[in-house]
């Protein structure tokens, strides 16, 4: 069994990273003129926005898998390959850029200090600009089957995700926002089961999803909106 300090994350490529997220495609703006995808994969959201978005006129793209971010770059006005854990890095590809739009999606809960790197990422926000951000739930309800059983599972991908350093749960996740923003749950993403989605987990969006003491155990995922005025 692979252990978290024998996997490499430069070269995580599970196929729930190379698909393009309507759930969250669809939280960013038809005015968005630049766009900054943060952990942007083979460039498949960058993609589809070329294609829907009338105004898009740069795409920026940052990626620690270096063979992922080969195939996004023909998607990419600029393409950064670094490890968001070098703020000096960071900040220097960022330097005197700013964003209608930031995507962090599945990626802050893999870095060691992600309030940190939501900061920087904030500062470069142009007014009335926004960060997208998404975070799993590790206080889903299956969280407790494994208490039980004394063990914390280590999984290729999904909440349990064996690179996952730091983990939220609903009243942190607004945390994450960068200073000067003003942040909101924009989206709960319901899942009976953790590692496999089902057509009929909709369904909990308007069953136990309309329950607010319940619905948190069965949310998934977290979609963060944090917007500078």
């Amino acid at each position: 069994m692979t252990t978290p300090l024998e996997f490499d994350t430069a070269r995580k490529n599970t196929a729930s990273y190379k698909t393009a997220r309507p759930d969250l495609i669809d939280l960013v703006p038809h005015s968005t003129q630049t766009f900054l995808d943060v952990g942007c994969n083979q460039g498949a959201v960058a993609a589809y926005l070329r294609n829907t978005l009338p105004n898009l006129r740069r795409v920026v793209g940052m990626e620690i898998n270096a063979a992922a971010l080969e195939v996004a770059r023909p998607h990419l006005d600029a393409a950064h390959c670094l490890n968001l854990e070098d703020h000096a890095a960071l900040r220097a590809a960022l330097h005197g850029e700013t964003f209608d739009t930031i995507l962090a999606a599945d990626v802050l809960e893999h870095l060691a200090n992600p309030w940190a790197v939501s900061a920087i990422l904030g500062e470069h926000l142009a007014d009335g600009g926004q960060l997208i951000i998404s975070v799993p739930n590790i206080a889903h309800w299956e969280i407790f089957l494994h208490l039980l059983r004394q063990s914390f599972p280590l999984r290729e991908r999904g909440i349990f995700d064996n690179t996952h350093l730091r983990f939220f749960m609903r009243r942190d996740v607004t945390r994450l926002a960068p200073p000067n923003t003003h942040a909101v749950i924009a989206r709960r993403l319901f899942r009976l089961f953790e590692r496999r989605g089902r057509r009929w987990d909709v369904l909990l969006k308007w069953t136990l999803g309309r329950v607010p003491w319940l619905r948190e155990y069965f949310v998934f995922q977290y979609v963060v909106v944090a917007k500078r005025a």
